[in-house]
């Protein structure tokens, strides 16, 4: 069962007061899967099953194997946030609006 922590500190400003999970290891490693006639189901140490679809399956199996790719489209994501939704550009826009919604109540 994953536990909550509080964001680091030196996280950027908009993670302040969010959580995030911990992971247990330990648990993590008692899981295994079971494919019962196709369909895929995550056992633990308490033996209640949780059924995954496919897709997503596929999805955690390429993710697992292709870590370069991962961490490539990783940054590549970092940064088009960065250069759409910074504070800065966020507020600009948010500006630009009411603006406009002024302008258009006079």
């Amino acid at each position: 069962m994953p536990i909550l922590l509080q964001v680091p500190e030196s996280e950027p400003w908009w993670f302040k007061g969010a959580q995030w999970a911990d992971a247990d290891v330990q648990h993590l490693r008692k899981v295994r899967a079971c494919d019962l006639g196709g369909m895929i189901f995550l056992l633990d140490t308490s033996l209640n099953p949780l059924y995954i679809p496919p897709a997503p399956l596929k999805l955690m199996r390429h993710v697992y194997e292709n870590p370069h790719e991962v961490a490539t489209k990783g940054k590549a994501a970092r940064k088009l946030m960065l250069s759409k939704y910074s504070p800065d550009i966020v507020g600009r826009l948010v500006a630009a609006e009411v603006e406009r919604i002024k302008g258009s109540i006079r």
